[in-house]
């Protein structure tokens, strides 16, 4: 055996780290969870866990699990109408009204919105 091959009979050390204090799992309340996962959404995972010193598997494990717990009470957002070229027409007494056979509804950046219709 050459001198070298053995990594195992010389060892060489060349950083040593050591960690003091109580070494145990940091408490986070439902509050920091909610604001650090808001803050996540707004800039990206990566920056978030690194400012506060989480593995991104947690944050997005954070995420997932404010995702599935859903709102705690509704949230209600505005909803703008606009006209079709059609409808204004209408409005403004160049056509006559068109008996209606569907309607459609688009909700943009948001994937998880649903809603009911009773349109007869």
């Amino acid at each position: 055996m050459m001198p070298g091959d053995d990594v195992l009979s010389e060892p060489v050390v060349r950083r040593v780290e050591v960690f003091t204090g109580a070494g145990r799992r940091r408490r986070w309340s439902a509050e920091a969870k909610a604001q650090i996962v808001a803050e996540s959404y707004a800039t990206s995972v990566g920056e978030v866990a690194d400012r506060y010193g989480l593995a991104k598997t947690q944050l997005f494990t954070w995420r997932r699990d404010a995702r599935d717990a859903g709102p705690s009470e509704p949230i209600f957002a505005p909803v703008v109408l606009e006209p079709t070229p059609e409808a204004a027409a209408v409005q403004r007494g160049e056509a006559k009204p068109k008996k209606a056979s569907r309607a459609r509804m688009e909700a943009r950046d948001a994937p998880h919105l649903s809603w009911r219709s009773a349109w007869r």
